[in-house]
């Protein structure tokens, strides 16, 4: 498990930028704090959800809330309360031809936005970097925006996720199509598994969003809407994408099972041919075998090579047969 990292505080406006850890930000008087300002308190780590309850912006929440944040495997989804929005996503990465998701839940209040997640990550460190600069969009706007961003960022990790799954299958399928094995075989069906679980967690992002762009999430300005907007018209790209591939994938394992019947029927086929050689020969050989006292040959002193002739004319017809029917 990744070690606790302490629980983030940052807080900005166009000219200011401040860094703080939650202890110290409920040790000063939060309702002095500057309403200009904007709050962002990053958790990455369900351990410290406890510590979250003495924000005055807690005291706000249903008591059931923190129950829930401590859920896990749980459906994206939005839901709108009287003083915040609690928004719940999901964190993907791909790592050693895994797929890793961890679950995100989002508060949006009208002063702060509260971020936790299962255990810490990288996902929003371009985010953090780009706050510490004054010039950057982020500066200029609300809490609103950076919410666009955070929805932004997911979507762009969905994406970057995506192009290494699908680079992986392009190179499977190459390899499948050259030298169909079980293994392969194995890996497709993953790829089929893994696709399944990024269409899964993808989809209801899309409802979110949706609820986002018409309106219905209070303290998101309409001119911010239309960011959310573009977010989803890039998360219909990951879907298609997704269904794309689980086409492909789909098809491979039609290849392979196609490639594997081929191969059967190539083997059969020399079988077949090899068995369909013998048959003559062995009813040569058998007739000759047999213990009766009067056969002609028997005392004839060429009857041995004469034998031997007939079983080399007979497997030559048979093979110039097959080759003039291109059976072999």
């Amino acid at each position: 498990m990744s070690p606790s990292k302490p629980i983030e505080v940052r807080q900005y406006t166009k000219t200011k930028y401040s860094e703080i850890t939650l202890e110290s930000f409920l040790a000063s008087d939060q309702s002095l704090v500057d309403k200009n300002n904007v709050t962002w308190i990053d958790v990455t780590n369900h351990e410290n959800l406890e510590s979250l309850l003495n924000l005055d912006a807690m005291q706000r929440a249903h008591p059931i809330l923190l129950d829930n944040l401590r859920l896990v495997n749980q459906r994206s989804k939005l839901e709108i309360h009287e003083h915040y929005a609690y928004i719940l996503a999901k964190l993907m990465s791909y790592k050693d031809s895994e797929i890793i998701i961890q679950q995100l839940s989002i508060l949006f209040f009208k002063d702060m936005i509260i971020t936790i997640s299962e255990s810490p990550h990288n996902a929003f460190d371009e985010i953090k970097e780009r706050l510490k600069n004054p010039a950057d969009a982020i500066r200029r706007n609300g809490q609103d925006f950076l919410l666009y961003v955070i929805f932004d960022d997911l979507v762009d990790d969905y994406n970057q996720v995506l192009d290494e799954i699908t680079e992986a299958i392009d190179e499977e399928e190459v390899r499948l199509l050259k030298t169909p094995t079980l293994d392969t075989m194995k890996s497709v069906q993953e790829f089929k598994k893994g696709l399944y679980l990024v269409y899964r967690s993808v989809w209801p992002i899309r409802e979110i969003l949706n609820r986002i762009v018409h309106g219905e999430v209070a303290g998101i300005g309409a001119n911010i809407c239309v960011y959310h907007r573009d977010v989803l018209d890039h998360l219909f790209q990951v879907l298609d994408v997704v269904d794309l591939y689980r086409e492909i994938v789909s098809s491979m394992m039609d290849v392979y099972l196609s490639s594997i019947s081929i191969r059967m029927n190539e083997i059969m086929k020399v079988l077949t041919i090899i068995s369909t050689i013998f048959v003559p020969l062995t009813f040569i050989v058998g007739l000759y075998g047999m213990n009766f006292r009067n056969f002609p040959e028997i005392e004839w002193k060429y009857g041995y090579l004469f034998v031997w002739l007939v079983m080399v004319v007979v497997v030559i017809f048979i093979l110039r047969y097959y080759k003039r029917k291109h059976w072999m």
